[in-house]
């Protein structure tokens, strides 16, 4: 019985592990998104007050 459920437990945080991964896969593709704007963002007035 309680090999059992240490196995379910075991497959239970094998789940959480691989969404909670695929989770801060998503956010840090964001974050670099929202980076490259900003920069791109950046670049654009530089050159606006360059010129």
């Amino acid at each position: 019985m309680k090999k059992q459920l240490n196995t379910r437990s075991i497959k239970l945080m094998e789940i959480f592990d691989s969404q909670l991964r695929d989770m801060l896969q998503k956010d840090l593709q964001e974050v670099q998104l929202s980076n490259k704007q900003s920069v791109a963002a950046f670049n654009k007035a530089n050159k606006l007050m360059v010129a």
